[in-house]
C-alpha cells in the first residue's frame, strides 16, 4: 500500500519479483504468495484488492462466520463484484448467496474464470458490472448490448383509472376488457419494485 492505496508497482508482477521487493526469497516454481490474515480493513493490506498473485487466507469456524468475513471484505472494496463458494450443500449455497452484496456468486468453480463466464453460464465478458452495491448502472457482465442506444416507440395499450382496484376488476369481468389498470394497482407495482431495490 502507498498512502492507503494499492501500490501500482506490484500489479501483475510475479511472486518472485514481489518476494524480492519484500526482501524474502521464494523458489522459481512458486506460483502464488499466501498470507494468513485475521483482520479486515484499509489498514490491513492483505485484506484489500491486490491485483497480483498474493492471496489472503482466513480461517473461520463455520459457514455463518465465513459469510460474515466475506461481507466485511466486500465492504473494503469489492461491493457488487463476485464471491465464490465450494460446497455441495444447496441450502448453504443459497443462504450465503442471498446474504452477499454481490452480483455474481460462482459455485464450485474458480471465480476468476467463473465470474467472466469462461467456466459458468454467465455471459462472457472481461468487464463486470457491480450494480447499485458498487455504484454501477448495471450488475451484468458488460457486452455490446450495454453500449447501444435503443429507441423504443411505445403505443398505449391501456388507460389509467382513478377507480378503486375492485371496481376495475369488476368492470373487466363484465366487459371482458383488459385495457384498464387502476391507480392503486400501479402504486402496488411501484411499491414492490422499490421493496426489491432495498435488498
Amino acid at each position: 500500500m502507498v498512502n492507503g492505496r494499492l501500490n501500482p508497482g506490484i500489479v501483475g508482477k510475479s511472486p518472485q519479483t514481489l518476494a524480492d521487493m519484500a526482501g524474502i526469497f521464494v523458489s522459481d516454481g512458486v506460483k502464488v504468495l499466501i498470507a494468513e490474515e485475521t483482520n479486515i480493513g484499509k489498514s490491513y493490506p492483505f485484506s484489500v484488492e491486490k491485483l497480483s498473485p498474493i492471496l489472503a487466507y482466513y480461517t473461520v469456524e463455520d459457514w455463518q462466520e465465513a459469510s460474515h468475513v466475506c461481507n466485511e471484505l466486500l465492504k473494503v472494496g469489492g461491493l457488487g463484484h463476485t464471491i465464490g463458494i465450494h460446497s455441495e450443500n444447496k441450502q448453504i449455497i443459497e443462504k450465503i448467496g442471498l446474504e452477499q452484496r454481490v452480483s455474481r456468486v460462482v459455485v464450485n468453480s474458480g471465480t476468476t474464470f467463473g465470474g467472466i463466464g469462461a467456466t459458468t453460464g454467465i455471459t462472457t465478458s472481461m468487464t463486470l458490472g457491480c450494480g447499485t452495491y458498487g455504484n454501477n448502472v448495471s450488475s451484468d457482465n458488460i457486452g455490446p448490448e450495454h453500449l447501444l442506444n435503443i429507441k423504443r416507440i411505445a403505443f398505449g395499450v391501456r388507460e389509467m383509472s382513478n377507480e378503486p382496484s375492485d371496481n376495475v376488476h369488476r368492470r373487466k369481468e363484465e366487459t371482458g376488457s383488459e385495457k384498464t389498470i387502476s391507480r392503486s394497482e400501479v402504486m402496488d407495482i411501484v411499491k414492490s419494485v422499490l421493496q426489491e431495490l432495498k435488498l
